[in-house]
């Protein structure tokens, strides 16, 4: 009996600390509670979340949030076992210490584990895993702080399935679903919203292993892969989103696409997505190796911190750096970092992809290169320019390396160099400064030039 007290008050000091206002408008659940009506004690605390759901939805003039204790809850309805979590009323579910510590799973369960499906609910601080049958299915509602991974569906979405424009999910992680058929493995359906997500991992059979149908904000889109067809993103409209190391794995469709199909982006960041990073897409101020078509767009390796171990964050000097166009709506990055920020030292603009360089502090020295243009067929003659930063920019010297054989260019007044390309291929530049304190510095900007074979036409009856 102790004990139990003991648990009991462990609770209510754990309840006290993350939230002030959790009080009479609260029903609890836990795993140690006695299951007594009205469940709005952690002693008397329901035992399982779909009654405390049910008990708040049918008494709304007292009760607006149901808060669960840490543990492993199996998913079931009240009423029909075979039916997952119904959320009718405007409530607030929520974990009490976070998504990592109050786990809910659909094992068994023929049904979407959360089905949301009033305006003004929340879920909140769980990790959703285990689904047959979909992970969370929205009409309406929010997501917010969740991990949502390892659930299935054969029809539809197998993370999260969105079924009108009114569903949002903020700030978690989709990972590692699947699906079978129809919609995405991660997240997808007809509209919908993600804003800062991890979209990672997610597998499907056929259509799309990442996104499909949705919109996403500030969210990282990598290595989703699909049997069949695409493997990052179907149909979506992204904005500030990195998109990366997606693909296909079998590529028995008409068509098959590592990286984007169908989709609209603006300040986005989309590379090394296998043979294909997009496919009938329409995009504007973002980066990709290969420039796209579109206003702003650049084509530069964009320089991640550490792409072999996952950091997509950008280096001092990507070309993604105040790079994009300025959005009044997107005011954060994936990390919550504000934006824009002047990560270069020339102007706070937004940066492509989904996370913000910090704000550029003064050094001794530093320096970023621009190649103007960077790519062509034959042969390319490339303008290259020094962007200098740092406490001491009285530079003495400058030398350029190609990385094409050439020799380095050098000199005192070298802010500039002008060089051909005369073979096919890429080729990094490399571009290192000194100052007259004696510090150096040097930024590489990889595949700065593309050069293409040059085609030649013969056809009978031809004028050359």
């Amino acid at each position: 009996m102790l004990n139990r007290s003991f648990h009991y008050m462990l609770l209510g000091l754990l309840g006290a600390w993350f939230s002030s206002a959790w009080a009479a408008d609260t029903v609890y659940v836990s795993l140690d509670g006695t299951h007594v009506e009205p469940y709005n004690t952690w002693e008397t605390a329901a035992t399982n979340i779909q009654t405390a759901v049910d008990y708040a939805s049918a008494h709304t003039d007292s009760y607006d949030t149901v808060l669960v204790s840490n543990g492993f809850y199996y998913a079931s309805n009240s009423i029909t076992p075979t039916l997952g979590i119904q959320i009718t009323a405007a409530l607030t579910v929520k974990g009490l210490a976070g998504r990592e510590a109050t786990i809910v799973s659909g094992t068994n369960l023929p049904a979407p584990i959360f089905i949301v499906s009033n305006a003004n609910a929340v879920v909140e601080g769980f990790t959703i895993t285990g689904g047959r049958n979909i992970g969370v299915k929205m009409w309406n509602g929010i997501v917010s702080n969740c991990i949502v991974s390892s659930n299935h569906s054969g029809t539809r979405s197998g993370g999260c399935d969105f079924m009108t424009a009114n569903a949002k999910v903020f700030d978690s992680i989709i990972c590692y679903n699947s699906a079978q058929n129809i919609g995405a493995a991660g997240a997808g359906g007809s509209a919908g919203t993600l804003t800062r997500c991890v979209i990672v991992s997610n597998k499907a059979a056929d259509s799309c292993g990442g996104l499909a149908g949705v919109k996403a904000y500030n969210c990282l889109i990598a290595y989703n892969m699909c049997e069949n067809k695409v493997a990052g993103a179907n149909g979506a409209t992204l904005v500030n989103c990195t998109v990366v190391s997606n693909r296909v794995t079998r590529q028995r469709a008409a068509y098959q696409v590592d990286g984007l199909y169908g989709c609209t982006l603006t300040n986005c960041i989309v590379a090394y997505n296998g043979v294909s990073d997009f496919v009938a897409c329409t995009s504007s101020y973002s980066c990709s190796p290969i420039r796209q078509p579109g206003e702003g767009n650049i084509g530069a390796d964009p320089q991640f911190v550490d792409l072999a171990n996952s950091d997509f964050r950008l280096q001092f000097g990507s070309p993604a750096i105040d790079a994009g166009t300025n959005l009044a709506h997107i005011t954060d990055d994936l990390d919550g970092n504000p934006r824009p920020l002047n990560g270069n030292n020339l102007g706070a603009f937004h940066d492509m992809g989904c996370y913000e360089m910090p704000a550029y502090t003064e050094g001794d020295l530093s320096c970023r290169l621009t190649v103007t243009p960077a790519a062509g067929w034959g042969a390319v003659t490339a303008s290259c320019q020094a962007v200098l930063g740092g406490a001491n920019r009285a530079i003495n010297h400058y030398w350029w390396n190609f990385g094409d054989g050439s020799p380095v260019q050098s000199g005192a007044s070298l802010s500039t160099a002008t060089h051909t390309f005369n073979q096919p291929g890429r080729y990094d530049i490399t571009l290192t400064v000194s100052n007259t304190a004696g510090a150096v510095a040097s930024n590489k900007l990889t595949d700065a030039v593309v050069v293409g074979v040059a085609t030649s036409y013969v056809a009978e009856g031809g004028t050359g």
